[in-house]
């Protein structure tokens, strides 16, 4: 069951990628996500607890059919914070990630 936090928290992802024209979109392909952390302050954190609710956020809005999807994560801690924090979100469908793969769209 999802807490109170946690679904606030879903419900403004679902906004943003609405607003991005992005939620509903189902990618079918496998895909490779690199996800800027950018915190809210600097307060020490752990990078690892962050995927597992931007993923799930994606998988709710339909931008894909499950996270079972993604063959390549990336995270990467930005050397700035930003008021409320934020992830932001490369998703590159179609594509292990390298150079001279599959054809490859970022979404």
């Amino acid at each position: 069951m999802l807490s109170k936090r946690g679904r606030q928290y879903r419900n403004l992802a679902m906004e943003e990628l609405l607003d991005q024209g992005v939620a509903g979109i189902r990618i079918s392909d496998h895909v490779t996500v690199h996800i800027e952390v950018y915190a809210p302050d600097w307060r020490w954190r752990d990078l690892d607890n962050l995927p597992k609710g931007v993923l799930d956020a994606l998988t709710h809005a339909r931008v894909w059919g499950g996270d079972h999807q993604v063959d390549e994560l990336r995270l990467i801690r930005m050397p700035r914070a930003v008021k409320g924090g934020m992830p932001a979100v490369t998703i590159i469908r179609g594509a292990d990630g390298q150079k001279g793969g599959r054809a490859t769209e970022t979404i």
